[in-house]
């Protein structure tokens, strides 16, 4: 084609599609534009690495986040550490809000909590000067909303008058303790080598065994006695496998006395050693952890006590039963002697 026939052709190929395009608006069938989203917060996602400081409130319940380190902490909880994934998630959350009625219609006093699917939150964000990057009350928008929009939450931003509905998700469950990192140790019962269990009394309970492969075996169990069927020694070695607490305090707030502890003390294979100390306190029993390790096993044990030490940690009622085990629960008198 010569250049002259193309610019001869052009303004022609102009016409036709102007006309196409004409012909589709008048039959309703013109394409649409896909709006591009507009995010509830602009430019939020861009800070989270400045925040210093986060509130999560429900009715007269308050959380406070600080930024300590690099660490995020639970200020009402003497600056434990918080669950570094939950927060994560309520933070990701609220940067990737787009709104899908600028103006929901909703007043921010009432109306909110009467058309939510739960009590609304105030959350409220700030930077590493005090200025506030973000605040808003969100209350999870109820499952009747239109199936194209997905999860959606009410967004009121702290000044307006009216809430939004936001497409997104944003998790405002748990209370304060469910925004704790709540796990104190893991030590899988395939580790463990031995454990010794002392009473209050001083009786102890020895279990062992010389492999990953055997089976564990209790010390010098008295003659004339024999392991009950159900003894469950596996059950016992594995106590300190996923350990989470029920609650947890400052181990300089409690005064642990010398003697009247029952202790338990984890030997692993390759050189860990874990040591507690049970507290009963209106019958829940409050843990105090220590640990040692040679060779590979000193780092983590420094881990461990860099993590642990400070802290004194109430546990559930099912492994505080095996760890106040006594050899008289595993064993019953041979029939016949």
């Amino acid at each position: 084609m010569q250049k002259r026939d193309f610019y001869f052709l052009l303004p022609v190929g102009i016409t036709l599609i102007a006309a196409v395009f004409i012909e589709l608006v008048l039959s309703g069938h013109a394409p649409s534009l896909v709006p591009v989203p507009q995010s509830v917060f602009p430019g939020l996602a861009d800070h989270l690495r400045d925040l210093a400081w986060v509130r999560v409130s429900r009715g007269a319940v308050k959380v406070d986040f600080a930024n300590v380190g690099g660490r995020w902490v639970v200020v009402q909880k003497d600056n434990y550490p918080a669950a570094p994934a939950k927060l994560r998630g309520l933070l990701d959350g609220l940067a990737e809000l787009t709104l899908i009625e600028p103006d929901a219609k909703r007043s921010a006093d009432s109306d909110v909590d009467a058309a939510s699917a739960g009590e609304p939150v105030l959350i409220t964000l700030r930077g590493r000067t005090g200025s506030t990057l973000a605040e808003a009350v969100v209350a999870p928008a109820p499952a009747a909303a239109p199936v194209e929009v997905g999860n959606a939450v009410y967004v009121r931003q702290s000044g307006a008058e009216r809430a939004s509905l936001a497409r997104g998700s944003v998790d405002l469950s748990g209370d304060l303790l469910g925004w704790l990192d709540r796990g104190i140790i893991d030590l899988p019962q395939t580790r463990v080598a031995s454990l010794k269990l002392t009473d209050v009394e001083g009786a102890v309970l020895a279990i062992t065994r010389n492999s990953p492969d055997a089976a564990f075996a209790i010390t010098d169990l008295p003659e004339g006695a024999r392991l009950k069927i159900d003894a469950g020694l596996s059950d016992l070695t594995g106590a300190l496998a996923e350990l989470a607490f029920d609650d947890v305090k400052p181990l300089a707030l409690v005064e642990l006395p010398e003697n009247g502890l029952a202790r338990a003390q984890f030997a692993t294979f390759d050189g860990l050693t874990i040591d507690l100390r049970l507290l009963r306190q209106e019958g829940t029993d409050w843990i105090a952890v220590t640990a040692s390790g040679t060779g590979a096993a000193e780092a983590e044990s420094n881990a461990i006590n860099e993590k642990l030490s400070r802290w004194i940690y109430a546990i559930p009622a099912a492994r505080s039963k095996l760890l106040r085990t006594r050899l008289d629960d595993l064993t019953e008198p041979v029939k016949g002697l």
